[in-house]
């Protein structure tokens, strides 16, 4: 039992430390995450997951666009298939990508969902 507590207070004491930023958002299919990740060979990096959340049996035609100031990135897949999950990494165009809204577009099976994140 000492050990588990240890190990807790050590993970609640690395996760304090990040600096790193983080933005998330649902929409009635979609939950979003973006997150600053380490710089890797000194360029900032952030990452995007996008994952399916609702209760169609198969997607089709995926596309998404997320656009803000500082993050510029789409991308497309035909037919993804379930549970979908996936993860983009990009890098920003200003060193804090998250001091204006991130506005994300969603499009498959003919909808179309969009949302704004911000901090």
């Amino acid at each position: 039992m000492k050990l588990c507590m240890i190990i807790l207070v050590i993970a609640i004491l690395i996760s304090g430390c990040s600096n790193y930023q983080e933005v998330s958002g649902n929409t009635k299919n979609w939950s979003v995450k973006v997150t600053e990740i380490p710089p890797q060979e000194n360029t900032e990096m952030v990452q995007t997951t996008i994952q399916y959340i609702g209760k169609e049996d198969s997607i089709n035609d995926f596309k998404f666009k997320l656009v803000s100031d500082a993050i510029s990135v789409s991308g497309t897949d035909s037919a993804p298939s379930l549970p979908f999950n996936t993860t983009i990494s990009t890098n920003p165009k200003t060193s804090d990508p998250f001091s204006k809204p991130i506005k994300l577009t969603i499009e498959w099976n003919n909808q179309i969902e969009e949302m704004t994140l911000q901090q």
